[in-house]
């Protein structure tokens, strides 16, 4: 393995000449959690607020450092996009120091493309992204006060960016960008944003941000941003407690479904579209009706699916161990127990033993919390009709405590406790088989590869700079379910894989190690044809022009 050492860009900086305003550069480096962008990473590292993209296909694997703004609190990849957003809360400043305005930066990958800064009012600590990344959300993540927040802020004060535009200021026709908004409250702070699929309302398209808060939730309409929010309570009752925790949409018959932790019920928001009727700016042109589904006891996953050009409402209720079948339209439910107390399920489309040559619904129900050593398959388009005839239990190695799809690929991965003998299940969903995987002595930090031919990675707990991987389904010159490892030189602290090929044409994992003094120390491996021969490592790139920062 051959091993390239960057301190060198330290040594070479230039220095200052000496006086009383040098910074003090005896602060170790603060690190945001690394991200994957398509074909690089990227570290975000907080004192110098300073970005820093390394390239796997760089020859000398010197990074790309790009300034952001003051405190970085958030770095995330850009859905759909090759770009790094990063959210930065500025500094609010005092009597010697001047105010620095919050920012949210997006970089792209492409070093040609100038990076883009849309300057915020208020210091947000959360960020959510709509599912095509044209939309960013913005807000409070609690109501408490955050490092480097004002004295006085509202914990339901949004910014809504829309990074397919500039940054702009208000028109007398066009709102500002970011544009600054304050939802009412109802006693909540946000605890979470879910973004809907394209839903069409007066011949446009739209895009609704659901926001999630203690017994009620919050319609935003992104393409609208003036327009009034709607809030919708989940309960009338002061002394309930509920959790919203899971959203669903359907965009054919416009409903959002809601699941709440503390409600035995599913919320049905249906959506009306008002048409030539709706009334004028700023209130919005579609109407919202709140409907009661009875799911069973404790619901804890839903799914939708169609059935014979109708929606079912799949919802599974472990504190009863049943499985619900919800008609939305007409609020009939069908529930059969179940075996186990499953609390997860993955719908998925394939034949059946009862219909080999016919593709239907079916789903996969797992209980990851409770302890069971089985799973159960279902026909969902038979359930209605056949009841407990339409579940199968096959039986498993050991419980499960998550579960991986992997459904362009026809599997789905159950991961056991990792002080089981058996490590894992993959799960041919289309033959109904699985197959369990050992491990000798344990596995550490496993990460799946969802880019297909996919692989599982993980750590040899035994000797922690193993590198060991099992190939989930077959490949070119190897079989599925065939396992490798190769040895590095540090002991593994993180697995990376990255989705896209760089530009020398391999696509890399980014192995990161010991590193206690966060320097940067990476191992690059090719992800396709893993080998310790070709692998390199990028060891103190963090310091790079370290003399040139702005160290606190």
């Amino acid at each position: 393995m051959r091993r390239r050492v960057l301190l060198l860009s330290l040594l070479l900086s230039p220095l200052s000449a000496c006086n009383d305003a040098i910074p003090n550069h005896s602060t170790p480096n603060a690190l945001l959690p690394t991200v994957a962008l398509a074909d690089r990473m990227a570290y975000v590292e907080q004192n110098s607020h300073t970005a820093f993209l390394l390239d796997p296909a760089s020859k000398t694997l010197v990074p790309r450092m790009v300034s952001v703004g003051k405190a970085p609190v958030a770095a995330v990849k850009r859905n759909g996009q090759n770009q790094l957003l990063v959210l930065s809360q500025g500094d609010p400043g005092s009597a010697q120091i001047t105010p620095v305005a919050a920012e949210l930066e997006e970089i792209d990958a492409d070093a040609s493309v100038a990076p883009v800064t849309y300057t915020l009012a208020s210091r947000f600590n959360g960020l959510a992204q709509s599912p095509d990344g044209r939309f960013v959300l913005l807000y409070h993540g609690s109501s408490a006060q955050n490092s480097g927040e004002s004295p006085l802020f509202n914990p339901n004060e949004l910014a809504i960016v829309d990074l397919t535009l500039p940054p702009s200021v208000a028109t007398q026709s066009t709102v500002s960008n970011p544009y600054a908004k304050s939802i009412r409250s109802l006693g909540g702070v946000p605890t979470g944003v879910v973004f809907s699929p394209s839903f069409t309302f007066a011949s446009t398209p739209r895009i609704l941000a659901v926001i999630l808060a203690e017994n009620y939730v919050t319609i935003v309409d992104m393409n609208n941003p003036d327009r009034t929010e709607i809030t919708v309570p989940l309960s009338t009752d002061s002394n309930s407690t509920l959790s919203p925790a899971q959203v669903l949409f359907d965009t054919v018959n416009p409903n959002i479904y809601v699941l709440a932790y503390g409600s035995d019920d599913i919320f049905q928001i249906s959506l009306t579209d008002l048409g030539a009727a709706a009334p004028a700016p700023p209130s919005n042109d579609f109407r919202v009706s709140l409907s009661i589904l009875a799911a069973g006891t404790s619901p804890s996953d839903m799914a939708l699916y169609s059935t014979g050009g109708s929606t079912r409402l799949a919802v599974l209720a472990p504190g009863s161990q049943t499985l619900a079948i919800i008609d939305p339209s007409t609020s009939s439910t069908t529930s059969i127990a179940t075996s186990i107390p499953a609390n997860q399920m993955v719908v998925f489309n394939t034949s059946s033993p009862s219909a080999p040559d016919q593709s239907e619904q079916q789903a996969l129900l797992v209980d990851v919390s409770s302890g069971s050593t089985s799973v159960l398959f279902a026909d969902l388009q038979s359930i209605e009709t056949a009841g407990n005839l339409a579940l199968v239990s096959y039986p498993l190695g050991a419980s499960a405590t998550s579960v991986v799809p992997l459904l362009d690929q026809g599997i789905v991965v159950l991961m056991y406790s990792q002080y089981s003998a058996n490590a894992l299940s993959v799960v041919d969903l289309a033959k109904r088989e699985l197959s369990p995987i050992g491990a000798g002595s344990g596995l550490q930090g496993s990460v799946i590869d969802s880019t297909a031919p996919s692989r599982l990675w993980s750590i040899d707990s035994g000797a922690q700079y193993g590198l060991c991987y099992l190939n989930l389904v077959a490949r070119t010159g190897q079989a599925s379910l065939s396992t490798g490892e190769i040895w590095l030189d540090q002991n593994i602290t993180n697995i990376i894989p990255l989705g896209q090929a760089s530009s020398d044409g391999h696509r890399y994992l980014a192995v990161e190690q010991d590193d206690a003094n966060k320097v940067g120390n990476v191992t690059l491996v090719d992800a396709d044809n893993p080998d310790r021969t070709s692998a390199r490592t990028a060891y103190g790139f963090l310091l790079t022009n370290y003399l040139e920062r702005g160290q606190p």
